[in-house]
């Protein structure tokens, strides 16, 4: 198959912006064995935790540490070997079921969980991203792989080689699968977003079974060609271009659950109503254009229609990644 792409415009766009997930147990915190020297008798009389917690990152003596140790469960009773946590410091029911006692202490950049030391969320800051501990803040990340810039944009010239649509669709890989959409946005060349009357176009998406891609062999001019039918494609809304990275919010776009670990999202033009060239590139995007698709709706010689391309980069050029962003949220 062959891609025929002409470079129309060449201009730089505007530069745009830019809960606490569940703790994990911190690497090398390992629990010690119960040292005897902190036992204190359960009693109806014996101060609850809250009582006797000291301040955190206080350094625990003798005493201090059989203050932090005093703790009940019900009626004066604890749970034998249960271990529990009362600030920073990680507690034991003896066999007895009548005392607890200290069995360390988390440094001040861990925290204190479930009985044990866990990694403590870097979320400081942060509506969204990396928590630092495997998890995300607010429970949503924000997948940005351009640096602002739109550099110059690719489509279909020519009476024999023009269809009838092009999808400009990027692929992202998510952390996990079932995540919801929050935003799209993307960078558009200036002269589409002010042509008038708007151009309009479909933004759909695909998980990623319902795209079929192939590596190419050593041979191959392409780097990787993908393709997926018209009724696997997913439409969200008809929507304009916005001013650069003016995201599409969780209220225009409804409820997008993605199955996968891997979404293709992107803008769906239909070409004869409009200039051809559509799909914005950004020069400085990560990894370039290993996973953006310019795909045209085609249609083979047994009447089989797809939207079959190969990726923007190839064997031998790599002109960059179409500048789309987006929100993805644990539901």
């Amino acid at each position: 198959m062959t891609r025929v792409a002409w470079l129309v415009w060449a201009c730089v766009g505007l530069a745009a912006c830019a809960g606490d997930a569940s703790v994990t147990p911190a690497a090398g915190s390992q629990d010690v064995a119960a040292t005897a020297e902190v036992a204190i008798p359960v009693t109806s009389d014996t101060p609850s935790v809250a009582d006797a917690t000291p301040a955190t990152g206080e350094t625990h003596g003798d005493a201090a540490g059989a203050d932090a140790a005093a703790s009940a469960e019900t009626a004066g009773l604890c749970t034998p070997m249960e271990k529990t946590c009362s600030g920073l410091d990680v507690l034991i029911c003896q066999p007895d079921g009548k005392t607890v006692t200290l069995l360390k202490t988390c440094p001040a950049d861990q925290l204190c969980s479930g009985g044990s030391c866990a990694c403590k969320p870097q979320c400081d800051g942060k509506q969204c991203g990396d928590d630092g501990c495997g998890g995300l803040c607010h429970g949503c990340l924000d997948i940005v792989r351009d640096d602002g810039a739109v550099d110059t944009a690719y489509g279909y010239n020519g009476d024999k080689t023009k269809p009838s649509k092009v999808l400009c669709a990027a692929r992202f890989k998510l952390p996990k699968p079932g995540m919801t959409l929050e935003q799209f946005s993307a960078g558009w060349m200036a002269g589409l977003i002010k042509l008038e009357p708007p151009v309009p176009f479909e933004l759909v998406w695909a998980d990623g079974a319902a795209m079929t891609c192939k590596q190419g062999k050593e041979t191959d001019w392409f780097y990787e060609v993908c393709e997926t039918t018209p009724e696997k494609l997913q439409t969200i809304g008809t929507f304009t271009p916005k001013p650069n990275f003016e995201p599409i919010t969780k209220a225009a776009l409804g409820t997008v659950v993605i199955p996968s670990e891997t979404l293709f999202i992107g803008a769906l033009f239909t070409v004869t109503s409009f200039p051809w060239f559509t799909c914005p590139i950004d020069a400085q995007a990560t990894g370039g254009g290993v996973d953006s698709f310019m795909l045209p709706l085609v249609t083979d010689d047994k009447g089989k229609t797809t939207f079959q391309a190969s990726a923007m980069k190839d064997k031998d050029s790599n002109p960059g990644g179409f500048p789309f962003r987006i929100r993805v949220a644990i539901p």
